[in-house]
Parts: structure tokens; C-alpha cells; sequence
């Protein structure tokens, strides 16, 4: 029988051992690489605020637009409104994969209360990107929903993320625009207030405030802070 030397049999084990290494990083990396066939590499939410029409905000994008997470949407009175009327998608799909769903989910909750759970809107399939092959645009912007319904004087946070359902060679999944930055979801945030509404009694004039006379007083409001002093607040 041929002996193996001691510098052979080193070699073998360095070999072996390497062989091990290379196949459990293709194990690792196969779901990675099918996964990686399709996403969603762009995202946004779609707002009409005080009737001024629908404004994209960036979620999972870097564009012109406000970054909705962290942003100050404003603060609403009796009679404003924050519409959330959807969102936009764009995603990419190679190799056999396909996108099938897309989805809006979001919550409305005061800034020191517990989140609530999410409730989800629908994104519909918009169109084909005629320049790249496998880019889609899912959007929906007539989702009419009413931000400011019955919430009480506060601070508020909006909070919102966006899926896309997609199929492949090996299987099915979502994939998430929902700003993790590996250390868990924490989705995009932005605040607005709501606030008082003020009413005044026509037939006081007295004690004025300064810039307010007897001619504008039927019209004082919060906005220019020319109100009687008698003036109350209301919801």
C-alpha cells in the first residue's frame, strides 16, 4: 500500500476542509441570489392634503421629493383635510420571476400611545417600463383615506410601508420597502397635529386684541390670531 506523506495528507485535509467552506456558501447564497431576482427598488406614498391634489412622498427613494419618513405633514383644524390616497411601486423582475400583488399597509396613532396594528390597501399594477425589460410601476392614488376621521386634539404619527408579492423558480414571497436598515423593520414615520378651531361672539367687541377693530372681527380666526378675547374653542 502507498503511504501518504505528512505534508500530502495536510494538503488533503486544507482541500477537504475548503470543499466544506465553498459548499455550505452556495447553500447561503442560492436564496439570496432568488431573491435578489425580483424587488422593489422604488417606493412612495401618495397624499392630497387640504384638497391641493395628490403629492408623492420618498419612501424607499432618494429623489427631489420630501422624505415622507420624518416629516412634518402639517398641522389641521376643523374642516382641513389629510388624505392618504395611496402609493406607488416600482419594482424589477429577471430569471422567472414574477411580481403578482402589491400592497399599502399603514396606521394612524398619537405619538406617546401604543401603535395600533396596520390595515392594508391595495396597489394595482400601473404599467410596463417600455426602456427596461422586467420594470414595472404598481400604483393607486384614489385610495381616499381619511387621515384626520374623528381623531381628538394631538400629535400624530402616520406610519406606513409597502409590499410586492412576487413567485419564482423556488417558490413565492413578499418583498418589503419598509426603510430596514438591518436591524429591523422600522417603517416611515411622519408627524401632523391636530389642533383647535376658535369661534368668536360677534356681539363683543371689546377687549381687542392688538391689529383687531370692530370691521374684522367677524372674521378673527386662529390663522391670524385676531380674536376677541371672549373667543372659545371648539373641535
Amino acid at each position: 500500500m502507498k503511504k501518504i506523506s505528512f505534508l500530502n495528507l495536510k494538503r488533503l485535509k486544507i482541500f477537504s476542509f475548503l470543499k466544506v467552506v465553498l459548499a455550505l456558501f452556495m447553500l447561503i447564497s442560492i436564496p439570496n441570489k432568488l431573491k435578489a431576482d425580483s424587488n422593489i427598488y422604488e417606493s412612495y406614498a401618495i397624499l392630497n392634503i387640504n384638497g391641493a391634489g395628490n403629492v408623492f412622498y420618498d419612501l424607499q427613494a432618494n429623489t427631489a421629493l420630501h422624505d415622507f419618513n420624518g416629516y412634518n405633514l402639517g398641522t389641521f383644524f376643523q374642516g382641513n383635510s389629510l388624505i392618504l390616497n395611496g402609493a406607488q411601486d416600482k419594482t424589477y423582475k429577471n430569471s422567472g420571476d414574477n411580481i403578482t400583488d402589491g400592497w399599502l399597509y399603514y396606521r394612524i396613532y398619537e405619538v406617546s400611545s401604543t401603535a395600533p396594528s396596520f390595515t392594508s390597501s391595495k396597489i394595482l399594477f400601473g404599467s410596463d417600463d417600455p426602456n427596461v425589460s422586467g420594470n414595472q410601476i404598481w400604483e393607486s392614488s384614489g385610495a381616499n383615506i381619511n387621515v384626520l376621521n374623528t381623531l381628538p386634539i394631538g400629535n400624530y404619527y402616520l406610519e406606513v410601508y409597502t409590499t410586492a408579492d412576487y413567485t419564482s423558480n423556488s417558490g413565492s414571497g413578499t418583498h418589503y420597502a419598509n426603510n430596514n436598515p438591518g436591524s429591523g423593520p422600522l417603517n416611515y414615520k411622519a408627524t401632523f397635529t391636530v389642533a383647535a378651531n376658535y369661534f368668536c361672539n360677534p356681539l363683543n367687541y371689546s377687549n381687542l386684541l392688538p391689529g383687531c377693530n370692530y370691521y374684522n372681527a367677524f372674521s378673527c380666526n386662529y390663522y391670524n390670531r385676531c380674536r376677541i378675547r371672549s373667543c372659545q374653542h371648539y373641535l
